[in-house]
């Protein structure tokens, strides 16, 4: 299955849930943040068996509860389940050369947005009748690169 993905599949579902399957521990839920088309050089050679068109997803979860680098099950909304999948947690090196960049600034400015819609919708329903709304949670960016 991991060969028949595109980038086209995770723009589709860019903005919705993903989990992820931890063994020995409760599953995490991600939200797609980004995908980002890789640009090969023309020189670029590739053997046969790589992906023509390589790509990267970046997601997001709770910063809480992290799953750390590794092979793990993820299943997303309309692709469904990947087996054995890398996912690169960047929490601890957030300013590496292979982390794509342009796509973390993506998703960073959409978990931005996403907290200042968040503390908008709070200050909005303020008044005492008001259910309390919880605080957005500080949210840690994952990597999958399909190369």
């Amino acid at each position: 299955m991991l060969d028949k993905v595109t980038s086209k599949n995770f723009k589709d579902i860019v903005g919705t849930k993903a989990t992820i399957t931890i063994m020995d521990g409760p599953d995490i839920e991600l939200t797609v943040q980004a995908v980002h088309e890789i640009k090969l050089k023309k020189d670029d050679e590739r053997p046969d068996s790589c992906r023509k068109k390589p790509f990267s997803v970046v997601l997001s979860g709770p910063e809480a509860h992290q799953a750390p680098d590794g092979s793990y099950d993820m299943t997303f909304e309309k692709i469904g389940l990947l087996e054995h999948v890398y996912v690169d947690n960047k929490s601890d090196n957030p300013e590496s050369e292979d982390f794509n960049t342009k796509a973390a600034k993506d998703a960073a400015e959409a978990i931005k947005a996403a907290k200042k819609a968040a503390a908008a919708g709070k200050e909005a329903d303020s008044g005492d009748d008001a259910a309390p709304r919880s605080e957005p949670e500080p949210s840690v960016l994952y990597e999958i690169n399909f190369g």
